[in-house]
């Protein structure tokens, strides 16, 4: 009786162990498939992450394409037609009969956006219109400062640590840096020579600092370098300049602004003398230059692509060989659209694609 017991006991132990060993393979299993369902999962997102990724780059391969036709064709129309005080015109080569006639077709070399087709805008800003980091007067700088709402107590640093990495001794002014404060940050000597590009900032202590103080805010920092160019240029060519560059340039009355900026507009500033109403009594020119440069800064903005392409065309009208050249193309992350609120209440609009006008195509085809 005995025996048969724990012949028994010993079946019910073989049936419990192989239920315990069917519900721990069950259990296995399921972890096994909620693994692969999630490594599947995962593969699925990456795959279409990198599909993503290849149609933008398809995408943008495209975008590239349009844009070099549209430098090329822009760099004959500025060759073949006479580029005036209020951009580049239609017509004639003659220049003082072109100032006489305003209803030309022309392109305003102010940065505006100016809608090329159904799905891609772009825009031509005379370099002349923006913050010379290297030649901007010591005023002109410190107002734009003030109007971006920089600290006051923070101009002096960044004046004088910019003035300190261009300038080709070791004096340091007063609220400068020159190599030792560089070596005591863990930074690269200055060049001593001017800046080669905008990014160059970012080496010089003070606007290092301001740099990741501004980056805090989504689109701000590209607001307000979008306005500054590490070029040649002299002088500020108004007809070209950002509402905040004019704002900086003190020859002009603070309340005229906005009847210079709707003139402009309309094509009305063609020579000096049209500037005489937006501007003080007692003034000071030497900072305004209302001719155009010939370093325009172009972009390119396609709907379907997250960034915007950026050229620098330098014509050369005087070469017959090589009438234009490009420069430092580059892809920039897409500022924000809608307006940005800085502190003290100033309104930024990054980018001002809203309702661009029609471009006018005449100026870039064939044949002009």
């Amino acid at each position: 009786m005995s025996n048969s017991h724990a012949n028994f006991n010993s079946r019910q132990l073989s049936v419990a162990c192989k239920q315990n060993q069917s519900g721990f393979v069950l259990l296995a299993t399921l972890f096994a498939l909620v693994a692969i369902a999630i490594m599947a999962g995962y593969f699925a997102q990456r795959v279409a992450q990198i599909r993503d990724a290849a149609q933008i780059e398809v995408d943008a391969v495209a975008a590239e394409i349009d844009f070099a036709s549209f430098r090329a064709k822009l760099a004959y129309a500025a060759n073949v037609n006479v580029v005036t005080a209020r951009g580049l015109e239609q017509g004639a080569t003659d220049i003082v009969v072109r100032e006489a006639q305003f209803n030309r077709r022309r392109l305003p070399l102010d940065g505006s956006f100016f809608a090329l087709d159904s799905d891609s805008k772009v825009s031509v800003q005379d370099l002349r219109g923006l913050i010379s980091i290297n030649y901007c007067p010591e005023p002109v700088l410190r107002r734009f400062l003030s109007v971006w709402n920089i600290p006051a107590n923070q101009h002096d640093a960044l004046v004088d640590s910019l003035y300190d990495y261009i300038d080709d001794d070791d004096l340091k002014r007063l609220h400068g840096a020159e190599a030792a404060q560089y070596r005591e940050r863990g930074l690269q000597a200055p060049a001593n020579t001017v800046l080669i590009t905008i990014a160059e900032l970012g080496q010089i202590p003070a606007w290092r600092d301001l740099m990741t103080e501004l980056d805090k805010k989504p689109g701000v920092k590209e607001a307000f370098l979008a306005e500054i160019t590490a070029s040649f240029q002299r002088g500020i060519n108004p007809n070209a300049a950002p509402r905040r560059v004019i704002a900086a340039i003190e020859a002009f009355e603070p309340k005229s602004i906005d009847a210079f900026l709707l003139a402009r507009s309309r094509g009305e500033i063609a020579q000096p003398d049209n500037l005489l109403p937006f501007l003080r009594a007692q003034t000071d020119l030497d900072t305004l230059a209302l001719f155009p440069s010939r370093d325009w800064l172009l972009q390119f903005d396609r709907a379907t692509l997250p960034f915007l392409l950026k050229c620098n065309l330098k014509l050369e009208r005087s070469s017959g060989t090589r009438p234009a050249r490009t420069v430092d193309c580059y892809r920039q992350k897409r500022s924000l659209d809608s307006p940005l609120q800085l502190p003290g209440g100033i309104a930024v609009k990054p980018s001002e694609i809203d309702r661009p006008r029609e471009f006018p195509i005449d100026l870039v085809r064939t044949g002009i």
